[in-house]
């Protein structure tokens, strides 16, 4: 799919190329870091008819305990594991899922605290070969769908706010804190679910819904159960608003099995920065 998303939550911090001491020496405008409630990873809260095996290119594996051990995506390869629930004592106990991600040629880890509902309350990303860490506060309205995170690294600070009525995720809304522009607006999306509404049953997202690359520790987070739940249905259209670009528009057209879970999307793309459409299919399987 033609990645028409540049102001995902880190790649317009990285194009800025943002000092973020010198954005903020303040650090009281940011989040504790959290304790772990004590809770455990439980992915049927959020796929509560099974775990997807594949989700476009990426195939996911569970263990005997129904936990997300390892996740495939071409030559990146993610594995997990759950320090507090297995007891094992490797000097990360503080933290309830670690993942290790290797895609060939980088290799970083995402550790994890979980709160009471077994949801990361925080992330973080830290790379092997470098000092680079990015770090995920990550917020969930009372339905426990996720609502709000905040992202902060070397380079800047962005956050992203969830809005949704009827259970359905309607609106997501970026703003960046950049250094002599002060709070600027990302992009806006708009989702639209049409006359007949679609049962999520299976849990599904499209990582464009919330600006993730697919190869980010947010997918990966997501579809090992730990990231909170999404819309109850599935929309059909969604609208990306940026200044001075025309409105980008996904079309979405669900293939629907007997059971009511999706087996797949095609996906009917008009990009608004250079007016270029395509079309992009992704399949399912249960």
């Amino acid at each position: 799919m033609k990645r028409k998303f540049k102001w995902s939550v880190l790649m317009l911090i990285a194009i800025f190329n943002i000092n973020f001491t010198s954005c903020s020496g303040d650090k009281n405008d940011e989040p504790d870091i959290p304790t772990s409630a004590g809770a455990t990873a439980n992915p049927a809260s959020v796929f509560t008819n099974g775990v997807p095996k594949q989700v476009g290119n990426m195939q996911i594996s569970t263990n005997e305990d129904g936990l997300v051990s390892k996740i495939t995506q071409g030559s990146t390869v993610v594995t997990f594991s759950y320090p507090k629930r297995t007891k094992t004592r490797s000097g990360e106990e503080e933290y309830d899922v670690i993942f290790t991600i290797d895609n060939g040629y980088d290799v970083w880890k995402s550790y994890v605290i979980l709160n009471s509902s077994g949801y990361a309350a925080y992330m973080k990303d830290v790379w092997d070969d470098d000092d680079d860490i990015n770090e995920y506060w990550i917020d969930y309205n009372s339905d426990t769908q996720l609502n709000k995170i905040t992202v902060k690294n070397d380079s800047g600070k962005s956050e992203l706010n969830c809005t949704y009525s009827n259970g359905n995720l309607t609106k997501l809304k970026y703003t960046y804190n950049l250094p002599g522009y002060g709070t600027v607006d990302g992009a806006l999306l708009s989702f639209d679910y049409g006359t007949k509404v679609i049962a999520n049953k299976g849990g599904i997202i499209m990582f464009d819904w919330y600006g993730i690359d697919e190869d980010d520790s947010l997918a990966y987070a997501y579809y090992a159960g730990i990231l909170g739940k999404t819309s109850k249905s599935l929309p059909v259209k969604m609208i990306s608003t940026l200044e001075d670009e025309d409105d980008s528009v996904d079309i979405y057209e669900w293939s629907i099995n007997a059971n009511g879970l999706p087996t797949s999307v095609t996906i009917n793309w008009t990009d608004g920065e250079d007016g270029t459409t395509g079309t992009d299919t992704m399949k399912f399987d249960w």
